[in-house]
């Protein structure tokens, strides 16, 4: 088992996705995996969470 700590800084969206995507295959790999969330990433949290978006965890 490997630990990863992944990082998102960009405020686009898909870039945020991206990470998201990357962070549960590793999951699934059997690693540690953490994400920290910086910068204008940060302001996509909220439209993650909203019910009707389709990439909503």
């Amino acid at each position: 088992m490997n630990n990863f700590m992944l990082f998102v800084f960009n405020g686009d969206f898909m870039c945020f996705i991206h990470v998201m995507l990357n962070a549960l295959d590793m999951k699934d790999r059997g690693n540690e995996t953490g994400i920290v969330i910086e910068g204008s990433a940060v302001r996509l949290l909220p439209d993650l969470a909203q019910v009707q978006n389709p990439c909503a965890f």
